[in-house]
């Protein structure tokens, strides 16, 4: 039993550290941190609501086939330009990082998020990382 409680406390101390993190990360290309809620479980972060999701969502949704399997009011397809608009905020997200000598460790389409007028913001910054990390392979004893 001592066990579990050791576990369930290393997760709100990550938790709590994580969050005054994200407190001091500002930048127009990061999604903006608004608060947690730790009474209770589960704990809860709080960030902007960006409008379109999750980068990768969005560029299968306006991507060649997704335009060719559309019925009815298919989707536009995006152009070289706003392809290159959405990796240079990105890179000036990182860029932001950088600076502020973190590591994000993580980054993906699916920790990207869109709003309105295509406007691209880094996120997801640690807690879900143990979601993804089964999805590689490791190589032992080399």
């Amino acid at each position: 039993m001592q066990t579990l409680k050791d576990a369930s406390d290393n997760a709100r101390k990550d938790f709590h550290r994580e969050a005054e993190l994200l407190t001091n990360l500002q930048h127009e290309h990061i999604v903006k941190f608004y608060g947690v809620c730790v009474e209770g479980d589960p704990l809860i972060m709080v960030f902007e609501y960006m409008k379109h999701g999750d980068l990768n969502k969005f560029l299968r949704a306006h991507g060649p086939d997704a335009v060719l399997m559309a019925e009815g009011n298919p989707p536009t397809e995006l152009t070289q330009s706003q392809m290159l608009h959405i990796a240079q905020q990105i890179a000036a997200g990182m860029v932001y990082l950088a600076s502020q000598h973190f590591v994000h460790r993580d980054l993906a389409t699916r920790n990207c998020l869109v709003g309105e007028n295509l406007l691209v913001k880094i996120g997801d910054f640690g807690m879900s990382r143990d979601v993804y990390s089964t999805d590689y392979y490791r190589v032992s004893g080399c």
